[in-house]
């Protein structure tokens, strides 16, 4: 039975493309990837206020049929490769992705956000990409997810949401390792997770086991914090 189910939503697009332009994250600046355009009509502004603008200046690429067809075809390629992915990641994590469902929707904004929340989990994949990076999307996401539903809440109570964000992120390294010549695209990460992704990566090479793994980096992490206080 297929786990992913790839569709697109308007409103949620919209909603990306709008978010994208208004997001700061520490990470990465997204809205250097918009065009000016839309910077112009959403920045600042409320959803509802431009969401018709939006809309209207999206419409060529909502009447496309290469919408269609985008979701074909990486409906097409996930499904050659979706029960081998769920497979290594519970080898690997030790722990089955407990989802039956997830839906995969196609955005034309640059960011791909997910919800890892029950009664519908979700992620996003850009038009923007070429397919193999597309197929990496998806795997990098429902690594998010998967670790929200077995780790997230218990590595938070020990070190903050901001370090489990960042664990989180530099955790798709294992992506590179483990999963690369499903989709032969690589995870590059975040500038301010690469000392972290090195240390996971020295890490795994030396001893594959995930529990271990992630008890080494809160340990870490701790560390860090703690280093900090006392400077």
């Amino acid at each position: 039975m297929e786990i992913v189910k790839f569709s697109f939503d308007e409103d949620k697009d919209l909603f990306n493309i709008w978010e994208t332009a208004n997001f700061h994250s520490p990470w990465a600046d997204f809205t250097k990837q918009l065009p000016a355009k839309v910077i112009s009509i959403a920045k600042g502004k409320k959803f509802g206020e431009v969401k018709e603008s939006l809309k209207k200046m999206h419409r060529l690429y909502y009447s496309s049929f290469l919408l269609s067809l985008t979701l074909k075809f990486v409906k097409e390629a996930w499904k050659n490769i979706e029960a081998e992915y769920f497979r290594r990641l519970r080898e690997i994590t030790g722990k089955k992705f407990e989802f039956a469902k997830v839906t995969a929707y196609l955005t034309f904004a640059p960011r791909c956000p997910y919800n890892p929340n029950r009664p519908d989990p979700w992620l996003m994949f850009s038009f923007q990409q070429p397919l193999h990076k597309i197929l990496k999307t998806i795997g990098h996401e429902l690594l998010h997810i998967h670790f929200h539903n077995t780790y997230y809440n218990t590595i938070k109570a020990h070190i903050g949401k901001e370090k489990t964000e960042n664990l989180k992120e530099a955790l798709t390294v294992l992506l590179n390792m483990e999963f690369r010549d499903l989709w032969i695209s690589k995870d590059h990460g975040y500038k301010p997770h690469q000392n972290l992704r090195r240390f996971i990566l020295q890490r795994w090479e030396s001893e594959k086991d995930f529990n271990k793994l992630i008890n080494a980096c809160v340990s870490r992490l701790n560390n860090e914090k703690a280093r900090k206080r006392s400077v």
